[in-house]
């Protein structure tokens, strides 16, 4: 049964899962499974892996399948799916502007609870107020000069601006890795500091 679905185009397949066929559907995931693979390895989604970008990956794949208008030939309408739904998914992890940097530090721990409420993004009208949060965010990033490498810092100021460790390497002219190890120095100087 499985092989006369093998030799089916992707377009035929999608026709055949639309209608319900489950098979056809399993097929075109397995189809597209190292495509997934090889998008997600390209981003970082914080707090997560590359499984978490895998399962979103797959997700887009259904999404296609169920989305294909034939305008385009599927394999080429698939990546692009796949490609946007893992982008939301990195842009949806990283989406208030600081929460890499929030959860590489635990600021409840430097400043106490009720000022690491309003640490980085506050709406409190009081211009007092945010002067002072200003002035606390500014002393922050100075010591972040201080103990990290302008290499550390540069990856560290794209990566809270949701770049991925792809994009900000090619910006640095650095590999994917020689990025991800400077985030983990970054994060190991960051946590040594300030749990003093």
């Amino acid at each position: 049964m499985v092989n006369k679905f093998v030799d089916l185009t992707d377009e035929e397949l999608v026709s055949l899962s639309v209608g319900g066929d489950v098979l056809a559907t399993e097929i075109l995931i397995k189809r597209y499974n190292g495509v997934v693979k090889q998008i997600a390895r390209s981003y970082f989604i914080f707090g997560g892996d590359v499984e978490d970008l895998v399962q979103e990956g797959m997700l887009g794949v259904l999404n296609a399948i169920r989305a294909y208008n034939k305008e385009t030939p599927f394999n080429v309408f698939v990546k692009l799916c796949i490609k946007r739904k893992i982008l939301t998914a990195v842009k949806s992890a990283s989406a208030i502007k600081h929460q890499a940097l929030n959860t590489l530090l635990d600021v409840t721990s430097v400043y106490g609870e009720a000022e690491a409420e309003n640490f980085f993004v506050s709406d409190a009208p009081d211009p007092e107020t945010l002067f002072n949060e200003r002035e606390k965010q500014i002393e922050f990033y100075n010591k972040l000069k201080k103990i990290l490498s302008p290499m550390e810092y540069s990856i560290i100021e794209y990566y809270l601006q949701g770049y991925s460790y792809s994009e900000i390497a090619k910006i640095l002219s650095k590999s994917a890795k020689s990025v991800d190890n400077a985030l983990t120095r970054a994060k190991k100087k960051i946590e040594k500091e300030f749990a003093r």
